[in-house]
């Protein structure tokens, strides 16, 4: 018995949940939406970080320290807001809003690896400039969580970054 059909694959349908009611698919229109709300919130949250570094002045330890700590501080809207864009770019296919979402998040990569350096300058200096046991502690928390902003914020732009660039690659639909 020499059967040349290729073996079917049944596969569950994917627009019924486990209950069996059925499910739509999201609309062009909610993602659109999405995408909005995230350009608002990349704005809004850019606004934010950047008036933390204006007025500027750079050479002033402890400004650039603070500067930096409420600028870490301040990014969680405006990558939230990349994500959101990216995710509604990636669903209606929307290359150049990926390709925009991909050159701001390689742009606030290199700001954030800027920051990490001008911090690094910095911790000595702050936790020379604090005498009172309290003060110390209180510092070398806010260094750790800056530092484990810096980190964590790098590995976030990182994948937005290479997903953003997953939608670029040639032969991907408009």
């Amino acid at each position: 018995m020499n059967d040349s059909t290729p073996p079917r694959v049944v596969l569950p349908d994917a627009t019924k949940r486990s209950g069996g009611e059925s499910v739509k698919a999201a609309p062009a229109g909610a993602w659109t939406l999405l995408a909005i709300a995230g350009w608002g919130f990349l704005l809004i949250g850019s606004m934010d970080v950047g008036l933390v570094w204006y007025p500027t002045a750079f050479g002033n330890g402890g400004w650039e320290f603070g500067s930096v700590t409420a600028a870490l501080n301040g990014l969680p809207l405006p990558v939230m807001g990349l994500a959101l864009v990216l995710a509604g770019a990636v669903a209606r296919g929307r290359r150049v809003s990926a390709r925009m979402v991909q050159l701001l998040s390689g742009l606030l990569l290199v700001a954030v690896a800027i920051m990490a350096v001008l911090y690094g300058t910095r911790v000595s200096e702050a936790l020379a400039a604090v005498s009172d046991p309290l003060g110390v502690w209180g510092l070398r928390k806010a260094v750790v969580r800056s530092v484990a902003q810096m980190l964590i914020y790098s590995g976030v732009l990182v994948f937005i970054v290479r997903r953003a660039s997953g939608l670029l690659k040639a032969g991907d639909p408009p």
